[in-house]
């Protein structure tokens, strides 16, 4: 007798989602042809490593299973994840399997296989989550604001990405109670997607808010989730936030002037809506001039209405 002269050879490996962050994988192989098993009784002794970062293929320097440095199989071709390390196997991550045939007189050649685990939804949310909402710039032409949001995180570790990282939904709703500030306003939960691929400890992002998403001047509940290859995490626990004050987007109403005397007018005004107002209406100013003269009309300011 000897030991094996020849290594096995490997026919298929399996990686099955079990639920988000497990994930089941299964490798299979045949044995040496039995002219190189060189002996009865022949078995496998498995050993079974990880890359550390999770972002490449290489392997090293690798993370052993607690069943190092060998589990041995009789008589079998097959080993999965119940067998190898309890149960499950992490998703995202490169993983290296040796298999090495051995008999009653010593253990043959090694061989070796590395395949990348199946992705699964990220299993955390992002954490210390703030918002920043900066000064509007209005039209007032066409009664519009554009304002900026600065949403910024702590992102899931990269453990818990769990697949690759596309983005993150950004989730928004109006406070309770401000709902009669914005009239027609969608009710319930609305949302945007920022795309980003890059992992960093902390992440920051500024996005355009226009009329058709964050109102000026309203406090809102939102809240952010990442988003990987597979689907969306659970969202973070909700902020509230108070977006920046912008300028009036519409006039006051029911302007009326009355004479008081040969010098002396009133004039009369209503406050704009509430929900044109965007921000606490400090003073008003009153222009007038001649009606038959050319000169440029003359402003007083009014403080109240």
């Amino acid at each position: 007798s000897d030991f094996p002269t020849a290594p096995v050879q490997f026919t298929s490996n399996t990686s099955r989602v079990f639920s988000p962050g497990k994930v089941q994988l299964t490798v299979e192989w045949s044995a040496p042809p039995a002219s190189q098993q060189n002996g009865d009784s022949l078995t496998y002794s498995v050993r079974v490593f990880q890359n550390d970062s999770r972002l490449s293929p290489a392997i090293g320097p690798v993370i052993p299973f607690p069943i190092w440095p060998d589990l041995s199989l009789t008589p079998g071709n097959t080993v999965n994840s119940t067998a190898v390390n309890g149960g499950f196997f992490l998703p995202f991550v490169f993983y290296q399997f040796e298999v090495t045939p051995v008999n009653s007189v010593g253990a043959g050649p090694t061989a070796v296989t590395r395949f990348l685990s199946a992705s699964t939804l990220p299993t955390d949310v992002p954490t210390n989550v703030s918002f920043v909402s900066t000064a509007s710039a209005c039209d007032v032409s066409s009664l519009t604001c554009l304002s900026n949001l600065t949403v910024r995180f702590n992102p899931q570790a990269a453990l818990n990405q769990n697949g690759p990282l596309l983005g993150y939904n950004v989730s928004y709703t109006l406070l309770s109670g401000q709902s009669n500030l914005l009239a027609g306003s969608p009710a319930g939960w609305q949302g945007f997607f920022v795309a980003n691929t890059t992992y960093a400890s902390e992440y920051v992002f500024t996005v355009p808010v226009s009329p058709t998403t964050l109102q000026p001047n309203v406090m809102y509940n939102i809240s952010v989730a990442m988003v990987n290859s597979v689907g969306s995490s659970n969202f973070s626990s909700s902020v509230v936030m108070q977006t920046a004050e912008a300028v009036p987007t519409a006039p006051p109403a029911n302007v009326s002037v009355t004479a008081v005397n040969s010098s002396a007018v009133r004039v009369q005004w209503q406050d704009p809506l509430l929900s044109k107002q965007n921000g606490q209406l400090t003073n008003f100013t009153v222009f007038y001039k001649r009606w038959d003269n050319f000169s440029p009309a003359r402003g007083l300011g009014v403080f109240g209405s």
